[in-house]
């Protein structure tokens, strides 16, 4: 099994045994799970929706989501079957966080996986470890 670093802008999927790894702040990481096909994936946006252009718009969790989602589909999921968990979000309440970008990253994870009615999870085929 190797470990794949999924980095700011990155939407990963795999058939495959995996580590997934990241490293979030008020950035959010979707990650889903199709336990029937063995279909996993993992995203990382820094923002909630595009409000500039941008070389890669899968910084951005209006099209990092969906991107996500669809790869899964590619790949042979079909999103009822899908579970999910949300990571991330932090508040930088030190710094003065007044455009609450760790709560709006959560909130259109959430959006999403409820438009496409995903269900959140906790599997026990699914280990999550977060290291502090």
């Amino acid at each position: 099994m190797h470990i794949e670093f999924i980095k700011n802008g990155d939407v990963f999927t795999t058939k495959e045994d995996v580590i997934l790894k990241t490293e979030l702040g008020s950035c959010v990481s979707l990650c889903l799970w199709d336990p029937i096909r063995k279909i996993g994936g993992m995203n990382h946006y820094l923002l909630p929706t595009r409000t500039e252009i941008r070389k890669n718009p899968t910084e951005f969790g209006d099209y990092s989501n969906k991107a996500l989602i669809q790869a899964m589909v590619l790949k042979g999921s079909k999103t009822g079957d899908m579970r999910g968990v949300i990571f991330g979000g932090a508040s930088l309440r030190l710094l003065t966080d007044r455009f609450r970008v760790g709560e709006k990253n959560i909130q259109i994870a959430e959006e999403m996986v409820r438009a496409y009615r995903i269900l959140f999870f906790i599997d026990s085929q699914v280990v999550i470890l977060v290291e502090a």
